[in-house]
């Protein structure tokens, strides 16, 4: 169960960075007026916190903590 816990933090630690580089890539395309690769950006983001919230509720034992933030 320990080792699934650690693998479970890593996996949330590597989405929390995929989740970061999608929103630097969304401000930088909002910045270019490239709304489309913004829109892109959103939906990106959007799959990585379904992915996320599968995870949690697929493994409700592996003590993960899930703290959305909306901008």
């Amino acid at each position: 169960m320990e080792a699934e816990t650690i693998r479970a933090d890593g996996l949330v630690a590597h989405l929390n960075h995929l989740m970061a580089e999608v929103e630097r890539q969304k401000q930088e395309a909002e910045q270019a007026k490239d709304y489309r690769t913004a829109l892109g950006c959103v939906r990106g983001m959007i799959l990585l916190l379904e992915l996320l919230v599968r995870l949690t509720v697929d493994r409700p034992s592996c003590g993960l903590a899930v703290s959305l933030s909306v901008r």
